[in-house]
């Protein structure tokens, strides 16, 4: 027997595996079946009021499904994007991002400096047990994504 929090995981698993590129968010699926069939419908009814005939309009209508499914996804995620940008936007001119990126380079500094002290420790270590040390310093090292050492 499964317990709750098996079949929860499950249910994720299986959530996550059957997302596609057309998915749309639970939040967003009202907003974007009501933009689909406006798109879809008045894209139908806007062939037939130009006096195409019924064969030619079913024969367009994958298509115009197609793109009415890319439009609606568009239109109704497009306030979450818009949000995004905003929020983007307010914390550029908060200097949140200035200050995050100071944070970050104080960061990369202790970080730096304890990579230092552990390699001076274990020179000296080394070298009061008498034993040949060969081990680069850390600015002597292959530099790695970002410029950070490959062999920490």
């Amino acid at each position: 027997m499964d317990s709750g929090d098996d079949k929860e995981k499950r249910g994720m698993a299986d959530g996550e595996r059957d997302s596609s590129i057309w998915s749309i968010r639970p939040q967003m699926r009202t907003a974007y079946l009501l933009t689909f069939a406006a798109l879809f419908g008045g894209s139908l009814a806007y062939l037939a009021a130009t006096g195409r005939s019924p064969e030619t309009i079913m024969g367009l209508a994958g298509s115009v499904a197609i793109g009415s499914a890319g439009a609606a996804m568009f239109i109704a995620e497009a306030g979450g994007y818009v949000m995004v940008l905003v929020d983007a936007a307010i914390a550029w001119r908060d200097g949140k991002f200035a200050e995050r990126f100071r944070k970050g380079l104080e960061q990369g500094h202790e970080e730096e400096r304890r990579e230092w002290r552990a390699w001076l420790e274990r020179r000296e270590a080394a070298q009061a047990r008498g034993e040949p040390f060969d081990e680069p310093a850390p600015d002597e090292r292959t530099p790695g994504v970002n410029g950070r050492s490959n062999s920490t």
